[in-house]
């Protein structure tokens, strides 16, 4: 009823809000050296494999983003509870501010390209607990402990555009947007009939192999590289 689509509208403004003051609170300083660099064409993507591959991982990802964003609502909907699908949305998104500001405080380890295939790995396996089960509890306390890895990961994009694309990151911000637009577009779609034509547990399996399988491939021929240019170097 009207009460029900209000209290969604308000939970995903909160969430919104949430999100926003998350980002901006996890941004870390920008090194005033790059604030004085000028600005400059982006790298062709095809003489940039760094950049390249972080867009197609970037589309994969925001495909099972899209995918949880609309499974979670429809889920609650199609068990009769569709005025639970805006909260738990929320959990996601409080879950995502309490691991984006805790990533945000701390010196983290290897490359923010690294950084990003791995918590986008850590995220699909922390959705694996709704492939076996589409329970609403389940499903909450899932949301929220998956939100904490999507915010390191959101923010490990960023650094990392920054990194591969120092003076051109309005250019390079556009392509990654794009790139995740797409995805999301395409997972969307796919969400609400898998859950209601398969069930809720295909939706997020589907995520999770998005989540895991690009990212853990780009890992693995990320490591394989490095071994290369070792073996070359010695």
């Amino acid at each position: 009823g009207d009460w029900s689509s209000d209290v969604c509208s308000s939970d995903l403004l909160v969430a919104a809000a949430t999100c926003l003051i998350a980002a901006t609170l996890s941004t870390p300083q920008r090194d005033p050296t790059r604030a004085a660099m000028r600005p400059e064409p982006m790298t062709r993507l095809r003489e940039s494999r760094g950049l390249l591959a972080l867009l197609l991982v970037g589309v994969a990802f925001g495909a099972g983003t899209g995918i949880v964003q609309v499974a979670t609502p429809t889920i609650a909907g199609h068990g009769g509870h569709g005025s639970l699908g805006g909260p738990l949305l929320a959990l996601f998104a409080l879950g995502s501010v309490t691991g984006a500001l805790w990533f945000g405080s701390r010196d983290s380890e290897g490359s923010s390209f690294s950084r990003f295939l791995r918590t986008s790995v850590i995220l699909g396996f922390l959705i694996v607990p709704v492939c076996v089960t589409s329970s609403l509890p389940v499903l909450a306390v899932t949301l929220f402990v998956a939100g904490i890895a999507f915010g390191p990961a959101t923010v490990s994009i960023f650094e990392a555009l920054d990194h591969l694309a120092p003076r051109a990151g309005t250019e390079a911000l556009t392509w990654m947007t794009t790139a995740e637009g797409c995805g999301a577009a395409g997972g969307a779609s796919l969400a609400g009939y898998l859950v209601v034509h398969v069930g809720g547990w295909s939706a997020f399996t589907v995520a999770s192999v998005l989540f895991v399988i690009p990212a853990g491939g780009a890992i693995v021929a990320h490591a394989t590289t490095l071994r290369r240019r070792a073996a070359i170097q010695n």
